[in-house]
């Protein structure tokens, strides 16, 4: 009886699509013959979704019910703990947005209010400042968005213009710009001292991880590649591109600067050896096979115990940090950033940074102390603002997040530097 009834639900099913194809086929030819000497286009092609075996789908370009931001799948999604696929959860928004100047108090002095957000991501965080900003009334303010990830920036744009509406996005701009390079959208924007808050999260995004197509995740067999920006202007040469150059003792040195790595030496020599790890998996692989080799024979002379999966797995996320920051100039930009921040910031602007490692926040760290005791700055944050635990059961990714804050004070004398180097860590 039930396998009766399963067999009637399937031929309805099949056919509430053949008559949902029939009746989309009638209306484009009505709506093309109407069009004067038009010629009877090409047969529609009906097409299938992907099927996926089992109850749930387990790759990431056949969840397309998150793709398509499904409220009741994404609730569900959330509510486990996960990140629906294709998107990014912020974190640590209260405690950002609560730092955002208040408008209209810069409004009784004629003065425009100016935010940035130097990595604009899936939008989370900057809809949240709008948000803030459009409520204060007789405001006046202007939102800087930036981000070198073309591919999202795009998606992010009509995200935020479909919530906010055509007629608000003329106080908004989008740039597609590494913030390394953010002086030149200062200078041409006549922005320098300018800047009442200042919004940087740093690494990588929860879109990028999860689309296996980027390459920045070995749980998912994918090309090596792990660039921010691929757009042609962005001339980022590809993880395997690197390692099919990059020499054994530079690449020990980047692993032991990036990623604070104790096997630097032999996983630099396992990784620049041919064949070079064309594929995630086969970078992978390769890591776990040296630590193997190496890291686990002598822990098993001292102590006898053997390491976990979960151990292997920690070495391959540091070995992928190490390469994607070095690939993608990470530190480098964002020494610039830290670098040009006095003379972006306006009197009393505030800097904020979101920082998942400790190769970042140490450098943050640094140039927020040293500007505080030359004077740059009037108040830093001495400690760290960490996710709730709340935060942390619904949003597993900020459990190593830091926030840390900067206040400007009034101009530092003619000349005055500020020190971002961070020194090696091996």
């Amino acid at each position: 009886m039930i396998s009766f009834v399963l067999l009637i639900l399937c031929l309805f099913r099949q056919e509430v699509n053949s008559f949902s194809f029939l009746l989309r086929r009638m209306q484009y030819r009505s709506e093309y013959a109407h069009s004067p000497g038009a010629i009877d286009p090409e047969p529609i092609a009906w097409t299938r979704r992907t099927r996926y075996s089992g109850k749930y789908p387990k790759n990431y370009n056949e969840k397309y019910k998150e793709h398509s931001r499904n409220a009741t799948v994404v609730a569900k999604v959330i509510e486990k703990g996960g990140t629906p696929a294709g998107s990014h959860i912020p974190i640590l928004v209260n405690e950002i947005v609560d730092l955002v100047p208040n408008a209209s108090s810069s409004s009784k002095n004629n003065k425009t209010v100016v935010s940035m957000d130097c990595t604009l991501g899936y939008g989370g965080h900057t809809k949240s400042i709008l948000n803030k900003l459009f409520k204060q009334q007789n405001t006046q303010f202007r939102h800087f968005m930036i981000d070198q990830d073309c591919i999202e920036m795009t998606k992010t744009k009509d995200r935020i213009e479909e919530t906010f509406g055509a007629k608000n996005m003329a106080c908004l701009s989008f740039h597609h710009l590494n913030f390394k390079d953010i002086e030149s959208l200062i200078s041409k924007e006549c922005l320098h001292g300018q800047v009442d808050f200042l919004l940087a999260d740093l690494g990588f995004s929860s879109m990028q991880i999860d689309d296996p197509a980027r390459g920045f995740t070995y749980k998912v067999n994918a090309p090596l590649d792990m660039r921010m920006d691929v757009s042609s202007s962005g001339k980022t040469e590809t993880a395997y591109e690197y390692l099919s150059r990059v020499r054994c003792k530079e690449l020990e040195a980047v692993l032991k600067e990036n990623s604070d790595e104790c096997l630097a030496l032999p996983l630099a020599r396992a990784l620049v050896t041919e064949p070079i790890p064309s594929t995630t998996t086969a970078l992978a692989d390769r890591v776990r096979a040296c630590y193997k080799a190496h890291h686990l024979s002598s822990q098993q002379q001292r102590t006898g115990s053997t390491s976990s999966k979960e151990d292997l797995n920690k070495a391959v996320a540091r070995t992928m940090q190490a390469i994607r920051i070095e690939i993608n100039g990470e530190f480098q930009a964002l020494d610039n950033l830290l670098s040009s921040l006095p003379g972006l910031l306006s009197p009393n602007g505030i800097a904020v940074f979101l920082t998942f490692h400790s190769g970042e926040d140490r450098r943050v760290k640094k140039a927020f102390k040293s500007g505080f005791k030359n004077g740059i700055y009037s108040e830093w944050s001495r400690e760290v603002t960490r996710a709730g635990a709340e935060e942390r059961r619904s949003n597993p990714r900020s459990k190593c997040a830091k926030l840390r804050f900067a206040i400007r004070s009034g101009l530092p004398p003619d000349g005055l530097q500020l020190e971002v180097s961070v020194p090696s860590c091996g």
